[in-house]
């Protein structure tokens, strides 16, 4: 028994360390001199990175922020499409403002592509879902909020997806990534804000930037997990048929494995979307930035409504993504006809959002869900949770 005559001596240093603890005190403390200066050398080298590292063209300040600038650019346009419009210059100092996709031009295109990916059913619910938005007046928060998801979500999942298809090509890439993958969800996710901070400014970018790393990990091992388990007669097909090593992937494995590949999706849109709150800490706004301030007033009516909306912006998000992949394959036959044929529902979506922006200008209510005919329900959540805290707090304490 060689393993319990192991634990004895164990178990006897123990002891006579416990017992001759007035003479080694680092026996029962561990010592200050003895401890690693961890924080210290990581702030030391953050501050290298920012103010010495230099890569001879720029500085890796100046690259960190060049990648901020560039993500800055489809963030803008995502901004002027659902939050506060265009500016045009004329000149001569004059400019022209354009304004945002109206409320009911977003509901209608939004509710008729649910019913051309799926049905009526899928159909209603987006159409519910935002126009919950809009009567409860979380309208201006929630685009504010879609801007940088619809921006930080594709990055996410092609990002996740190339990083996934490496490390299924290359084993060695998968194990050195796999314990990185396990260091990005174990980290809690404020200690993502430090850094992204440092290296990124402060601001609606940063907080897409620290989103896309949250959000990445579950694409990047599923991606490797699918591919892994497409049938290996599915594989034997496409190389009897002659596929390249590109075309193996995207029109055999891909195609294959994308019923697995929508549970990654899925899961960047929630963690993207559950990032929301803590991002709004260094800037993203919108409806994270309306729960964190809730939270600090103890808003709880405010709050849950927010909470509410992420929830049902989460929804719709979701089931429009998988009605879209798994939409049926175009007609082959349609490749011939002329542009406006092959695209009728294009032009006819098109065709509603400039005629909603342009009824708009003349009818307000176009454009703008009127403030008269919101509802909100922040009273009764305040009352329902003080009469409960009023009437049963015996019984919380005592589960408590």
């Amino acid at each position: 028994k060689p393993w319990l005559i192991a634990w004895a001596l164990a178990l006897a240093a123990t002891l006579g360390l416990w017992l001759g603890r007035a003479a080694w005190p680092w026996a029962l403390d561990y010592p200050r001199a003895w401890e690693v200066p961890l924080k210290g050398w990581i702030s030391v080298f953050m501050k290298w990175l920012i103010n010495d590292f230099d890569l001879g063209l720029f500085t890796f300040k100046e690259f960190t922020r060049g990648i901020a600038w560039v993500l800055t650019w489809p963030h803008w346009a995502a901004q002027g499409l659902l939050e506060h419009g265009f500016r045009i210059p004329l000149g001569a100092g004059e400019a022209v403002q354009t304004p945002p996709l109206s409320w009911f031009a977003m509901i209608f295109v939004l509710t008729w592509l649910a019913w051309r990916l799926k049905d009526r059913g899928l159909a209603l619910l987006v159409g519910f879902c935002f126009l919950y938005l809009a009567v409860f007046g979380q309208w201006d928060s929630a685009m504010i909020t879609l801007s940088s998801i619809v921006v930080a979500v594709p990055l996410g999942v092609a990002g996740g997806l190339y990083l996934g298809i490496l490390g299924y090509r290359h084993p060695a890439f998968e194990r050195a990534i796999t314990p990185v993958l396990d260091l990005m969800q174990t980290v809690p996710v404020f200690a993502y804000l430090v850094p992204v901070l440092f290296l990124f400014g402060f601001g609606p970018v940063a907080a897409m930037i620290a989103t896309i790393i949250y959000a990445m990990p579950p694409m990047v091992r599923l991606t490797m997990l699918s591919l892994k388990l497409v049938p290996v007669e599915v594989k034997e097909f496409g190389r009897m048929a002659g596929c390249s090593r590109r075309q193996m992937m995207w029109k055999i494995l891909i195609p294959a494995a994308r019923p697995s590949l929508m549970v990654g999706v899925n899961q960047v849109i929630m963690l993207s979307l559950n990032m929301v709150i803590i991002a709004s800490m260094i800037g993203a706004g919108g409806l994270g930035f309306d729960v964190l301030s809730s939270l600090r007033r103890l808003d709880i009516g405010g709050g849950l409504e927010s909470g509410v909306a992420i929830v049902v912006l989460a929804i719709a998000l979701d089931r429009l993504s998988q009605a879209f992949v798994n939409r049926a394959p175009p007609e082959h036959s349609a490749a011939r006809l002329p542009f406006v044929r092959r695209h009728p529902w294009l032009l006819a979506t098109l065709a509603v959002i400039v005629a909603a922006g342009v009824v708009g200008l003349v009818v307000p209510v176009v454009q703008t869900y009127p403030e008269a005919s919101r509802l909100t329900t922040g009273p009764f959540w305040e009352n329902l949770v003080q009469t409960i805290n009023q009437n049963f707090f015996n019984q919380l304490d005592a589960a408590k």
